[in-house]
């Protein structure tokens, strides 16, 4: 049997066809009448997360949920006019009769947003001009002005050295588990992504203005990643994951990691696809945690230190990457690695190995209940620890 064979086989198993339609139908339960989708099923995350719209816009589009999607937009933009905000929340919490919707966190992030975003125009595109599309056109088409513009992007760099590349100033990131203020390579892909979206929208629309202005701000929005977010590693030109801001011109952050994985989550059409598959190359093989007779990669990894965490959603975006560049060894090792180490039940939040027994615990903050509490505060593991051998 062919490697390509086995993943087709794997796939349609027993075990991950229970997990994906288990997974699926627990993620359509949760969108609620009114829109609101909790971002957790067990409180360890307050509300819900506008930008996980975003994540769920390609699932309930190829499953014909397209009236999910709507719902939780509906939901989100209703929000903001509460809110009196320009902008996506950050967190937004349950609706009341009394007091309406609750607020919960105003950070603001603009990869979060272009999730939104992203998720309405990829709605607009698969149903044509319905009446929710012609009834909010013009306040996406504002979100996304103000999104490809400053303080999130600024191609004006006269006075002040910038790398005209989208700014996020809370990017949530696992290292360090802290926001960071940096030009992310997530960030410029849903962004990148959204303009295109956008884009095509706005030709739908016949709003010449919009695509003009969408168009060019894409290209040179691309132009400016590929000059200022590559560098060149052992003869090789390959994404950073960030760059940060210092004032002056800013510092190449030196690793690499999840977040370089984002055109995959994000379809952006536009990313130079060698230079990925380079990037993708060398976090593969720095960050390899070989265990049993699988190989599977660490969410974040440097040149001199190598992470211990695989978020489960990365390990999906890896999984799509893998079959789309026929690394079928890899895709079997990932597929086997949930079998053996998630089990039954809901896909649990990220996995972290201890190199020192040589075993994996399972860290639930979203899914699933728990028996001990570590990690960072809202972080839970369960007890259920898996060996080698």
């Amino acid at each position: 049997m062919t490697d390509q064979a086995q993943v087709a086989q794997l796939l349609s198993s027993p075990y991950h066809e229970d997990l994906l339609l288990r997974s699926y139908a627990n993620l359509v339960s949760r969108v609620q009448p009114n829109g609101y989708f909790p971002e957790s099923m067990t409180g360890a995350y307050r509300g819900m997360y506008p930008r996980t719209i975003g994540a769920l816009a390609r699932l309930f589009l190829a499953t014909d949920r397209g009236d999910l999607i709507e719902r939780m937009l509906r939901f989100c933009f209703r929000a903001m006019a509460q809110f009196e905000m320009e902008r996506v929340p950050h967190v937004i919490g349950e609706e009341s009769v009394a007091n309406g919707i609750a607020g919960v966190d105003d950070v603001d992030q603009i990869d979060g947003q272009a999730h939104v975003i992203l998720a309405w125009a990829l709605l607009a595109l698969a149903k044509g001009r319905t009446s929710f599309q012609e009834e909010t056109y013009a306040a996406v088409s504002t979100l996304m002005d103000r999104s490809s513009t400053a303080p999130y992007l600024s191609f004006c760099t006269r006075w002040r050295i910038e790398p005209g590349v989208v700014l996020n100033t809370h990017l949530e990131h696992s290292r360090e588990r802290q926001y960071w203020h940096a030009y992310d390579f997530l960030s410029q892909s849903f962004v990148a992504a959204s303009l295109e979206a956008m884009r095509d929208v706005a030709l739908q629309m016949n709003d010449a203005k919009h695509f003009e202005r969408w168009t060019a701000r894409l290209q040179t929005l691309e132009n400016n990643i590929a000059k200022s977010m590559t560098r060149d590693l052992d003869g090789k030109r390959i994404y950073v994951e960030m760059l940060l801001p210092t004032g002056r011109a800013p510092a190449v952050f030196p690793g690499i990691g999840w977040l370089n994985l984002a055109p995959v989550a994000a379809g952006w059409r536009g990313v130079e696809g060698e230079w990925l598959s380079q990037t993708i190359d060398v976090w593969h093989r720095g960050a390899a945690i070989r265990w049993r007779d699988m190989s599977v990669t660490a969410s974040d990894w440097l040149p001199d230190q190598r992470g211990n965490e695989l978020i489960t959603k990365v390990l999906g975006w890896d999984l799509v990457y893998c079959v789309r560049h026929a690394e079928w060894s890899r895709a079997i090792d990932i597929l086997t690695f949930l079998e053996q180490v998630n089990g039954q039940g809901l896909p649990s939040e990220s996995f972290v190995y201890n190199t020192n027994s040589d075993t994996w615990s399972v860290r639930d903050c979203a899914a699933k209940g728990a028996a001990t509490s570590s990690g960072p505060p809202g972080s839970i593991s369960r007890s259920k620890t898996i060996r080698s051998g």
